[in-house]
């Protein structure tokens, strides 16, 4: 209680420094460590000198001539009130550290394998939190270890960013090709259409002539008249049955806005009174309608946690709480493959570069 508060307020610090949090059986121990690390301002520095001189604490020197700092009993941890307060208050930051430890020392043993570096989430969240509000007490190799994390956690974004550009300039270029199609089937529909009401002017002509032709009397001229009224209602309805049924051929062939357009001629309007009401051509204007609706839904038994494209963006593979993942067709919808086997909800799933193969993770470690 004689020391300044700002060496007083090195305490918690100094203590990190010198426990460590049991992985296996969640206690908090003592352990050496390097004086430089532990006295590394003025504050710490003043603060250890002064619990070595209480021998709270010990020095020693090894045969490199390195000096490393100790509690000098593990019972102090527990015994003096202080130290045991700032203990428990410091339990989840000593366990997060010793994971990070253990992750580090793996991931340099094995060469810095990428895929040993922490996984985005709440793993990543808490080496990121820990990097920058305590940075002076997480050792080199960590702070080396969580920075290429977050250096591979970025590149990964700015991929899938890209991926995703590319998907959607891809999706562009396919809309501008269809709706092209599609104009020059409505084209063609017209051109078609066009010619239907040609013949159809020139028939209900013949049919008149031929009426006046043969009208020798009223009643020969009355008949005459009502023939060439039936053909004309005749071949109106051969037209609107014939954009029926290209409406209905759009529709099969994927152009649902121009199957629109063409069951809609074929109908009446509202100032169309006298015109036949073709229950075919209403039954072309619901398929199409239907049609142009749809989309496609991949789905699994439980929630989804993550999604991936193929190299060539025709698959997609999904990972889900239902422990599976499952490769669909992108452009049928159809679900291709089931992968199973895992314990555990999945966490992520991956095509390899070439789209032979599936790395999945889940949350049994495997």
């Amino acid at each position: 209680d004689l020391l300044a508060p700002e060496i007083q307020e090195a305490l918690p610090t100094v203590l990190g420094a010198l426990t460590t949090a049991s992985l296996s059986d969640d206690t908090v121990t003592a352990r050496p460590a390097l004086l430089t690390e532990v006295a590394g301002t003025p504050a710490r520095s003043a603060l250890v000198r002064a619990l070595i001189d209480a021998r709270l604490l010990v020095s020693d020197e090894n045969a490199a001539g390195r000096v490393f700092v100790r509690v000098a009993h593990e019972a102090l941890l527990r015994r003096w009130p202080r130290a045991s307060d700032i203990v428990n208050a410091n339990r989840n930051y000593l366990e997060t550290r010793e994971r990070l430890r253990a992750d580090a020392h793996r991931w340099h043993l094995e060469s810095r394998n990428r895929e040993l570096l922490l996984p985005s989430g709440k793993r990543l969240a808490e080496g990121e939190e820990l990097m920058l509000s305590r940075r002076e007490e997480i050792d080199d190799y960590v702070l080396e270890y969580i920075e290429e994390s977050l250096r591979a956690h970025r590149q990964k974004e700015e991929k899938d960013r890209h991926a995703a550009l590319a998907l959607i300039e891809a999706a562009e270029e396919a809309k501008h090709e269809r709706l092209e199609r599609e104009a020059e089937r409505r084209s063609l529909a017209a051109a078609a259409a066009n010619r239907l009401s040609r013949r159809t002017r020139n028939a209900a002509i013949v049919a008149i002539m031929l009426a006046l032709i043969a009208g020798a009397g009223a009643l020969v001229a009355f008949r005459a008249q009502e023939e060439a009224r039936s053909q004309r209602d005749q071949a109106m309805r051969n037209q609107f049955l014939s954009l029926s049924f290209l409406s209905e051929q759009s529709t099969a062939a994927g152009s649902t806005e121009a199957a629109i357009l063409l069951a809609l001629e074929a109908l009446p309007s509202k100032d169309q009174s006298e015109r036949q009401y073709l229950f075919e051509a209403e039954a072309a204007l619901y398929k199409a309608l239907l049609a142009h609706h749809q989309i496609k839904i991949f789905r699994h038994g439980a929630g989804v946690t993550d999604t991936a494209f193929n190299p060539s963006g025709d698959r997609i593979v999904t990972a889900s709480y239902d422990k599976t993942a499952a490769v669909w067709d992108i452009s049928s919808g159809a679900e291709t493959a089931v992968l199973k086997g895992h314990e555990a909800a999945l966490e992520r799933a991956e095509f390899s570069p070439d789209g032979s193969r599936i790395l999945t993770a889940a949350r049994d470690g495997t």
